[in-house]
């Protein structure tokens, strides 16, 4: 028992972080962004796989948050961090990505070749865990409020839909 709830601790945070810096990124359909503040004034739930093996669980999260009735009002983007390839190979494997994912979903997805170490900091990336589906949840304010990693079970995506649940009809505040 001791070690599952270890477990749970160490795959989850609920606390919140700013996101200190500008990342850079393009999405698959070639558009360059700065995130956080190039995004959308929604909620922002990132699905990110740092190695090719990840796509596995990757690609079931995306799946499973498809189906999902409020993810119209929060923002889901897959994330590839290819940063760690060799340069003359991450071209082949944009274009592998290109092909696999579908025209419609080419401006939620993205690719990372700079600052992959921010991404990790952010996801919470573990060394020993580098095939794992990270996924960071941010407010509209830009602080992550929830983060988890793993392969999608029926425990995270209900963790995950009651943190959506509340965040979905959020937006930006005004300021005065």
């Amino acid at each position: 028992m001791g070690l599952v709830l270890l477990s749970l601790l160490m795959t989850s945070e609920v606390h919140t972080a700013t996101l200190p810096f500008a990342l850079p990124a393009e999405t698959l359909s070639g558009k360059k962004l700065t995130i956080p503040s190039d995004l959308a004034k929604k909620p922002i739930l990132f699905v990110i796989g740092f190695s090719e093996a990840s796509k596995t669980q990757t690609s079931a999260w995306s799946r499973d948050l498809n189906d999902k009735p409020y993810t119209d009002e929060v923002v889901v983007y897959s994330v590839s961090v290819i940063e760690d390839a060799p340069k003359f190979v991450r071209g082949f494997v944009a274009n592998s990505i290109r092909k696999s994912v579908p025209k419609a979903r080419h401006d939620q997805f993205l690719l990372i070749s700079l600052q992959a170490s921010e991404w990790k900091k952010m996801g919470s990336y573990q060394e020993q865990e580098p095939d794992n589906a990270y996924l960071v949840l941010m407010d509209v304010a830009r602080e992550v409020v929830w983060r988890v990693s793993g392969p999608v079970t029926e425990e995270k995506l209900q963790t995950l839909t009651d943190e959506l649940k509340p965040r979905a009809t959020e937006t930006e505040k005004p300021t005065s």
